[in-house]
């Protein structure tokens, strides 16, 4: 019979930390900022130095990846589940990316988070569709930057919405296959015809 040594030191309860601060992911497209990472330059840059100076735990790939043996998908998964809001950066690449767009739907569908976007480049017109609906931050101008960051900190700083318990609610078959693609032409179509346009 084999005895193994139990170190109690492991079962002790540890003291609980109390951090606050609100943790962000920032979702973007590199092709949309500057190559260098500087805050002069890169708009990127900018808003992790503004946001970490206020006091928020903020997630960008060029400062917080880790190297720890596990698939870039996976480490950027892991630090959406981390994460209490995602901010995810939109402009002409981002509205194209298939990266940008898996972050921010993981975020929304599967980790549950807020999803607040703002807009650096381009029209609202590259917002997702189903991003349309929601508050976004108008970053384009340089000149406005101190205006709409102030405006991007109150958002930030609202407290998280609890959502109710789910009861009696049943699951989605296990055939259920989302589908988007051509979804908004649909629903503009359903929404003209039922508006008699």
């Amino acid at each position: 019979m084999v005895r193994l040594r139990v170190d109690q030191r492991r079962f002790q309860p540890r003291a609980m930390t109390t951090n606050t601060a609100t943790k962000i992911f920032v979702s973007y497209a590199r092709g949309d900022d500057s190559d260098q990472f500087d805050p002069t330059t890169s708009f990127i840059a900018c808003l992790w130095r503004d946001l970490s100076e206020r006091g928020f735990d903020v997630w960008v790939d060029r400062v917080r990846m880790p190297s720890r043996g596990l698939t870039f998908g996976q480490e950027i998964r892991d630090a959406i589940v981390a994460s209490d809001r995602v901010l995810v950066v939109i402009g002409p690449n981002s509205a194209v990316s298939e990266y940008v767009r898996s972050e921010w739907q993981f975020a929304w569908r599967e980790a549950e988070k807020v999803v607040t976007p703002i807009l650096r480049a381009g029209e609202y017109d590259l917002l997702p569709t189903e991003l349309r609906l929601l508050q976004c931050e108008d970053f384009r101008s340089d000149s406005f930057y101190a205006l709409h960051f102030e405006n991007l900190l109150r958002q930030l700083n609202e407290p998280l919405a609890t959502l109710g318990k789910l009861i009696d609610v049943p699951s989605l078959p296990a055939n259920y296959l989302l589908r988007e693609e051509g979804t908004d032409r649909k629903s503009t179509r359903l929404n003209s015809s039922h508006l008699g346009i």
